[in-house]
């Protein structure tokens, strides 16, 4: 049996700019896998959980996680996962921050409503 097969999952469920790329970097070194957010693979994996799909989810999450939205679901999924919950000092900190990040990229995946 493989040592991964034994780990527990991890999900990393802060949302961007609060240190994730920093946790799943230190999670990685430790020998989980992670996984990055392309525009079209974070666009339809939104669009599918927003309408109640989470078929693509749930098999994209066998293997990497998915973003904070989701952990309700995930905790439902696999309830001996662990979760880390990574936060900013303050939204006067927090919000510039993403704010510039998400002038960058070529789709907006933070507005939720």
């Amino acid at each position: 049996m493989s040592t991964e097969s034994t780990k527990p999952k991890v999900f990393v469920i802060g949302l961007n700019k609060t240190g994730t790329t920093s946790l799943g970097n230190a999670l990685r070194i430790l020998g989980y896998r992670k996984q990055g957010w392309g525009d079209f693979v974070s666009r339809k994996l939104f669009h599918d959980w927003y309408s109640g799909n989470l078929q693509p989810l749930i098999q994209y999450s066998t293997k990497y996680l998915p973003w904070p939205f989701a952990y309700e679901e995930m905790a439902a999924i696999y309830p001996d996962a662990k979760f880390i919950l990574s936060v900013r000092g303050n939204e006067e900190i927090w919000w510039p921050s993403i704010a510039r990040h998400t002038e960058k990229r070529l789709w907006i995946g933070h507005k939720y409503e």
